[in-house]
């Protein structure tokens, strides 16, 4: 069966702690002077917590929660412009996208409501797995930040394939035999310490 799209209300608190323990890891990817793309997303949301008390950093974002997040920090913000998924919060659309075509960024981090070995990364609606193909055209390295709940695990639109990405990061509830699976196909960040 695959994933369905849940509302920013119901996805929010799930898997929280876990959430904060992949944000944390994602967080020392970034240095100073990097531009960051973050993709819409309950746990892109906790990296951009992270990254609120940074200074130097340029952030991209299709997430309207997370622009509403670092408006009062010292961080440059740019949001894409485009149609906002009600109840999610999501950018998408053709503006959106003419933004996208036209950046490159150090690093980006993107959610996603799948992935499985041999289908692939793969998001709900084909308009955000499309802003998730550019944000990963537009970067230098690419991140997935999930949950182990997201693994072998299918949806509607495929992104890309797992060793399309520079890595995952996850937190540490994982089995040995699941994550030797996808070690074969792209680094794999674990979260060890909360």
């Amino acid at each position: 069966m695959l994933i369905s799209e849940q509302s920013f209300k119901k996805k929010v608190s799930k898997n929280l702690s876990l959430k904060v323990q992949i944000a944390k890891k994602a967080v020392n990817l970034v240095k100073e002077g990097m531009t960051v793309s973050l993709d819409t997303g309950t746990t892109t949301l906790e990296i951009a917590k992270l990254l609120k008390s940074r200074k130097n950093i340029t952030v991209v974002t299709n997430d309207i929660k997370i622009a509403s997040e670092l408006m009062d920090s010292k961080l440059k913000i740019i949001i894409v412009g485009g149609h906002v998924q009600n109840e999610v919060g999501a950018i998408y659309g053709p503006f959106a996208e003419s933004i996208l075509k036209n950046i490159h960024v150090d690093i980006a981090f993107l959610g996603a409501h799948a992935i499985h070995a041999t289908y692939g990364i793969a998001s709900t609606t084909f308009e955000k797995a499309t802003i998730k193909k550019m944000m990963i055209e537009a970067s230098e390295s690419v991140y997935v930040a999930v949950d182990t709940s997201k693994f072998n695990q299918k949806a509607f639109a495929k992104i890309c394939n797992v060793d399309s990405v520079t890595g995952i990061i996850t937190d540490n509830s994982l089995s040995s035999e699941i994550e030797e699976i996808y070690e074969k196909m792209t680094d794999f960040i674990k979260e060890v310490d909360g």
